[in-house]
């Protein structure tokens, strides 16, 4: 959907065969340079490590294709702190939808009651919502999301997460 709406604001051709086209060259692109401008925010590797250590079950739910998500956690070097990663190209819905909430706790082993949906947008808090789960909005990421109030937990910085989670 990015590309086509970025071939239809630039040239107006989002043809299926031009939009396949350009998918894949951005593909190519980003495989080669996913971690140019990427790092982990201050204070999150050492949460992340404390969490783990403290025996809490972790797990990413994206709607990034799980090849990038994959790659981008290994060359963060947080990849083995994740026990899984669910990518936006593995199951036929992507969040909002509760399917891969749904999976990834069925994976883990873990009740609705016991998790927590951390995330940065309100797509994020969406999800938790339609799996019943506690949404815990961050206000730091990609986007801030508008419905903190309908998210339980908010954290304003990563050490927060330690008492949320």
């Amino acid at each position: 959907m990015l590309v086509r709406r970025s071939l239809r604001a630039a040239c107006a051709d989002d043809s299926d065969a031009r939009v396949d086209e350009m998918t894949r060259a951005f593909q190519r692109h980003y495989a080669r340079h996913c971690l140019d401008h990427t790092r982990v925010y201050p204070g999150l590797e050492r949460v992340v490590h404390e969490m783990r250590c403290a025996g809490k079950r972790l797990a990413v739910l994206t709607n990034k294709p799980r090849t990038f998500s994959e790659q981008i956690l290994s060359g963060l070097g947080l990849r083995d702190a994740f026990e899984t990663v669910l990518g936006g190209d593995d199951l036929p819905t992507k969040k909002p939808d509760p399917a891969g909430l749904d999976w990834i706790l069925d994976d883990v082993g873990c009740d609705v009651g016991q998790a927590v949906l951390v995330g940065d947008s309100d797509v994020d808090i969406e999800t938790a919502r339609n799996t019943g789960v506690a949404a815990c909005a961050v206000t730091w990421g990609f986007r801030v999301p508008s419905k903190l109030s309908e998210a339980r937990f908010v954290a304003r910085r990563p050490d927060d997460l330690l008492s949320i989670v």
